[in-house]
C-alpha cells in the first residue's frame, strides 16, 4: 500500500496517546483487528476502525483525523483517548508499543507496514457498504436482492474488521453460523496471510464455512470459482481440513470407547419382610450386594447415558425409581411407596428383576381377590368384610397392599389383583355392626366394592335414580347480558338437591320411611359439573343458587349445540328468549317492491312470506293493527 499523507498526523497521535495510556496498554493481553476507509470530503483524512477483544467481550474503537485534530471513540471508555486507542493505533501501524518510537526516531516508512485494504465511502454514508455486493452484482449480471446485499455487506464487515489478524474472535461468525453460533472462547486461524481484497476474504470464509457444514448462499456459490479458491487456498484448505478431520477424532474414539466398552452390570429389587432393596451385580461378581443411595444415583445416571450395559428391564427399573427417591431403600411405610411398588410388580416386563422373600422371581397370580360380607351366625349382631378369593379361601399373610389406582395384594411368593381397596385395611377383618348397614350410604359403599348384600338388608333398599332439572335462562345487568343456570336434582318423592359452589346441597328432604333403606344413585348427579362447564358457567351467585357467564355474539350457536349434548336424564328448562334456540329453524321469503309514486318519491313495500308458520289470531289481530310499523 501505498504512504499515506495522514499517517505522520497519525503517529504524533499515537505517540501522545502513549505518553498518557502507555502503562495501562502494556498491561493489556488484547486481540485487535482493524480497517481503515477514507471520508468524502476535504477536511476528513484516514477513519480507522477495529474491535479489541478483551477477555471475553469485544470493545469497538475508531480514529479520525479531523482537519489535524484526532477524533477518538472508545465503546469502553468514550472520546478522550485510552489504551485500547493507543493499541488499534499500534495494530495499523503493525508494530508493538515500543515500536512506535522507533517509527518516529528512524523515520521508517509506515508505508511498509501492511494495511488492509482502503475502502472508499462515498456519500451514502461511511456505513454504506457498496464494494463487494457491487463486484458479486457485476459477476452475477444482474442487481441482488435485500437479504443477498445484507449478507454480503456482513462479509465486508468481517474483512474490515480482521483483515489484519490471523485469529479471529468468534462473534465475527454469528451472521454466517445462526442459530449455532461458535463458543466464545474459540478464537478461529481464519487465513494463514492477511487478505489483500475482500474477494480473498470470501474465499477463505467460504471455505471455513463449508468445513463446518454450512450451506453458501447460492448467489456467492455462482460467482465463487473453484479454481480461484483452490489457486490461493490449496495448501491452506488442505491444512484446514486436515486439522477439521483431527479436531473430531478425539471426539469420535471418546464416543467409540463409550460404545464398544461398557461393564455389564446387574440391577433387581429384591422385596424383604419390611422393605424392598435395590441390589447390583458387578461385572465379575459372583453376588448380588446390597446398593448404597450413592450407587443407586450413579447407576442411574450411568444408564441414562448409555454407560453401562444393562437388560431392558433393568433399565426400565432404574427409569422408574429414580425419578421418585434417592434412596435404594423403599420402606413400605408410605402409601405411594406401596402404590409404586405395587405398579412395578404387576408389570409383565419385569421377570427376573424382581425377586421375592422366598428368592425367586415375582410370581403374578391369576386369582383374583374380592370383598365379602360375612356373619359368624343370623343371631350374631355383626357382619365381618373382608378379602377373599372366589371360593372363599382367605389369602396369604400380606407383605402390603397397595391401594389407589393400583389394588394389589403382596404376599412372599405372589401378588394377587385386589377390587377395589379404597383406605381399607385388608390384613384383618372390618367388623360392622348390623345397624351400620341399615343406611343409603353404607349400602351405596358396599355395593361399589361389589359386594353381595344380605337378603334382609337387599330387600329394604329403595334406588333412586335422581333427574336433574338445568333452569336456564338470559339476565341483563349493568349492560352486560348473561346465561344464568341452576341445577336442581329431584329426588323420589319431595327430595331436592341443588348443586352449588361445593357440591350438591339437600334442600328438602323427601318423607322418612322407617321400612326401607334409600339408596340414591348418583351417577347425574357426578355428570352435572362437567355438563355446566360445556357451556362456560363458571361464577356461582349464592343469593339465587345460580350459575352465570357473560355471553358473545356466537352464544345461540354454542347453546345450540351444547343442549344437543345433554344427556338422557336430565331436563333443561329454557325461559324466556332462550326457550326458541330448541324451536326448529324458521324460514322464509323476503320480497321488496318499489313504485314510483311522485317525482323523486319512491314507495317502497316489504313483504315477509314465512314456510310452515301459522299465526294466532291474537297475532294476526296485533299484525293488522302494527299496520306495518
Amino acid at each position: 500500500m501505498a504512504f499515506h499523507s495522514s499517517d505522520p498526523t497519525i503517529l504524533n497521535d499515537a505517540l501522545e496517546l502513549l505518553d498518557e495510556w502507555g502503562h495501562k496498554a502494556r498491561s493489556i493481553e488484547a486481540i485487535v483487528s482493524v480497517a481503515v476507509h477514507e471520508e468524502p470530503g476535504k477536511d476528513r483524512g484516514l477513519v480507522i476502525e477495529g474491535m479489541v477483544l478483551l477477555g471475553g467481550d469485544s470493545i469497538p474503537v475508531s480514529y479520525a483525523d479531523d482537519d489535524g485534530a484526532p477524533l477518538y471513540d472508545c465503546g469502553r471508555c468514550g472520546d478522550n483517548g485510552c489504551e485500547h486507542v493507543l493499541l488499534l493505533l499500534c495494530r495499523y501501524f503493525g508494530v508493538k508499543l515500543g515500536g512506535l518510537t522507533g517509527l518516529y526516531d528512524s523515520k521508517k516508512d509506515p508505508a511498509k507496514r501492511h494495511k488492509p485494504e482502503t475502502v472508499t465511502v462515498t456519500a451514502k454514508g461511511r456505513g454504506a457498504s457498496v464494494g463487494f455486493s457491487a463486484q458479486v452484482a457485476a459477476r452475477l449480471g444482474r442487481s441482488l436482492a435485500p437479504e443477498e446485499v445484507s449478507y454480503a455487506n456482513e462479509v465486508e464487515t468481517l474483512y474490515r474488521r480482521n483483515a489484519n489478524s490471523p485469529n479471529v474472535a468468534p462473534n465475527a461468525f454469528d451472521p454466517f453460523l445462526k442459530p449455532n453460533p461458535l463458543p466464545a472462547w474459540e478464537l478461529v486461524e481464519l487465513w494463514p496471510n492477511c487478505p489483500r481484497s475482500v474477494w480473498e476474504a470470501w474465499f477463505y470464509l467460504s471455505v471455513f464455512l463449508r468445513h463446518r457444514g454450512v450451506a453458501i448462499p447460492e448467489f456467492l456459490s455462482a460467482v465463487t470459482s473453484e479454481a480461484e479458491v483452490s489457486e490461493l487456498l490449496g495448501e491452506w484448505q488442505q491444512k484446514q481440513a486436515l486439522r477439521h478431520w483431527e479436531a473430531g477424532l478425539d471426539g469420535l474414539l471418546e464416543a467409540m470407547e463409550r460404545h464398544t466398552v461398557r461393564p455389564r452390570v446387574g440391577v433387581r429389587l429384591l422385596f424383604g419382610k419390611d422393605a424392598a432393596r435395590l441390589q447390583i451385580k458387578q461385572e465379575g461378581a459372583s453376588a448380588w450386594a446390597t446398593m448404597s443411595d450413592r450407587q443407586f444415583l450413579d447407576t442411574a445416571a450411568l444408564c441414562e447415558t448409555g454407560q453401562i450395559e444393562v437388560t431392558e428391564g433393568e433399565r426400565f427399573l432404574l427409569g422408574a425409581l429414580s425419578p421418585h427417591t434417592v434412596s435404594a431403600f423403599i420402606p413400605y411405610g408410605r402409601s405411594d411407596s406401596r402404590e409404586r411398588l405395587g405398579r412395578l410388580l404387576l408389570n409383565p416386563v419385569l421377570e427376573e428383576e424382581i425377586v421375592m422373600p422366598s428368592g425367586l422371581p415375582v410370581r403374578r397370580s391369576n386369582r383374583r381377590l374380592e370383598w365379602r360380607l360375612t356373619r359368624e351366625s343370623p343371631e350374631k349382631a355383626e357382619y365381618f368384610l373382608e378379602l377373599a378369593f372366589e371360593d372363599g379361601e382367605r389369602p396369604p399373610v400380606a407383605l402390603f397392599h397397595a391401594g389407589g389406582m393400583v389394588n394389589c395384594y403382596v404376599s412372599e411368593d405372589a401378588v394377587y389383583r385386589t377390587a377395589p381397596l379404597l383406605k381399607l385395611d385388608p390384613s384383618a377383618p372390618v367388623r360392622i355392626p348390623a345397624a351400620g348397614l341399615l343406611s343409603g350410604r353404607a349400602v351405596q359403599l358396599l355395593s361399589g366394592l361389589g359386594v353381595a348384600l344380605p337378603e334382609e338388608i337387599q330387600g329394604k333398599v329403595l334406588r333412586l335414580e335422581p333427574t336433574v332439572h338445568l333452569q336456564c335462562r338470559l339476565e341483563e345487568r349493568s349492560g352486560e347480558e348473561r346465561v344464568c343456570i341452576r341445577a336442581l336434582a329431584h329426588v323420589g318423592e319431595g327430595g331436592q338437591q341443588v348443586y352449588v359452589e361445593n357440591g350438591w346441597m339437600t334442600i328438602q328432604e323427601g318423607p322418612a320411611d322407617q321400612d326401607r333403606i334409600v339408596v340414591v344413585e348418583d351417577y347425574r348427579l357426578r355428570l352435572t359439573p362437567g355438563i355446566l362447564r360445556g357451556i362456560g358457567v363458571n361464577r356461582y351467585r349464592v343469593q339465587d343458587e345460580y350459575w352465570d357467564r357473560l355471553i358473545g355474539k356466537r352464544f345461540p350457536e354454542e347453546f345450540s349445540a351444547w343442549l344437543q349434548e345433554v344427556p338422557a336424564g336430565f331436563v333443561v328448562d329454557l325461559e324466556g328468549d332462550l326457550a326458541s334456540l330448541r324451536s326448529a329453524v324458521i324460514s322464509g321469503t323476503l320480497k321488496v317492491e318499489v313504485s314510483e309514486a311522485a317525482p323523486d318519491w319512491f314507495d317502497l313495500h316489504v313483504a315477509l312470506s314465512l314456510s310452515d308458520t301459522e299465526l294466532t289470531q291474537d297475532e294476526i289481530k296485533l299484525l293488522l293493527e302494527a299496520k306495518g310499523k
